[in-house]
């Protein structure tokens, strides 16, 4: 069986600020602090040195999870545990663990709001909701 492996947009980016961090030192720091839209440099700089916190890896971690609580029918579903988790996150989220969990499709998304001036793919709703599934993920994992 063959498995692909996808490379995730944050992990590209969190690639790049440490690339250039590294090369370009404390120096760079305003102009890449400027491309990655971060409001402050001590964001910035607790953003490129967090590997030793695990932050970055319960990140991860979380955003895996979701796709198996969120997407039935991907393989992540399959996890041991995985139901459990998707109760416990339910529960906290809705007050009932028999709640599914589901995320509306971009379409669906995009009736909610007649202004079209937010133009993101995936919707910004999609994003928030993911988030919020995200933020309980890795309150579990701490």
């Amino acid at each position: 069986e063959y498995r692909r492996n996808y490379v995730r947009q944050h992990q590209l980016r969190r690639f790049f600020a440490m690339a250039f961090f590294w090369s370009k030192g404390f120096d760079g720091m305003d102009a890449l602090r400027w491309m990655l839209g971060h409001s402050d440099m001590e964001h910035l700089y607790h953003y490129i040195s967090e590997s030793e916190t695990g932050a970055a890896l319960n990140g991860a971690k979380a955003s895996v999870i979701v796709r198996g609580v969120v997407d039935s029918t991907s393989e992540l579903a399959k996890l041991d545990g995985i139901e459990e988790v998707r109760k416990i996150i339910a529960e906290r989220l809705t007050g009932d663990s028999s709640t599914p969990i589901t995320i509306e499709s971009v379409s669906e998304a995009a009736e909610d709001y007649d202004d079209d001036s937010y133009l993101t793919i995936p919707h910004i709703s999609q994003i928030q909701k993911e988030q919020d599934i995200e933020t309980e993920v890795i309150h579990l994992l701490e």
